[in-house]
């Protein structure tokens, strides 16, 4: 007998599409606040390029950004120098998170180089197989995930296409 006023008639569809609600007390629903936390690195990157690369892959208009983009487009924004690498690459196309994905895909251009590569962020294990990492990768990546579920943190996996167009992490 509870009466539900659904403000975005889209959550009907992707609550059908969920085996289980969790929901914290933490603030992070009710504030719609997060925290990047120094990343994990399993590639040959720097973390500010890995935030980069998530950067790219998320929404970055403010109008319809969810917590995470926002939190991540902040963050890249924080620093000078990939604000302006941000300006330079042109979105040809996006594919927003679905639960059903469990990812978000972008793929851009860079305006001066003109090279097209695909970005992605989303749930760990979806975007690990997407890359087909090495036993030792994919052992590190799964061990890290799991620890940090088990201190309450949320994982977000982050990879890029190579120039064989090739996942990468």
């Amino acid at each position: 007998d509870m009466g539900v006023i659904v403000a975005r008639l889209g959550a009907i569809e992707e609550m059908a599409g969920m085996d289980m609600l969790c929901s914290d007390k933490t603030g992070t629903l009710t504030q719609n606040k997060l925290k990047l936390y120094e990343p994990i690195i399993v590639s040959n990157v720097t973390s500010k390029e890995l935030v980069f690369y998530a950067a790219l892959a998320a929404k970055r208009m403010e109008e319809g950004q969810d917590a995470i983009d926002f939190c991540i487009t902040r963050d890249c924004e924080s620093d000078a120098e990939f604000a302006k690498k941000l300006d330079e690459y042109e979105e040809l196309e996006f594919i927003p998170f679905d639960p059903t994905s469990k990812k978000t895909v972008a793929t851009v251009k860079n305006i001066t180089s003109q090279k097209v590569f695909k970005t992605c962020k989303g749930m760990c294990n979806i975007v690990l197989d997407m890359c087909d990492p090495d036993d030792a990768t994919r052992i590190k990546v799964v061990g890290a995930v799991q620890e940090l579920a088990d201190r309450g943190y949320r994982a977000l996996g982050v990879a890029k296409t190579n120039d064989s167009g090739k996942w990468e992490l």
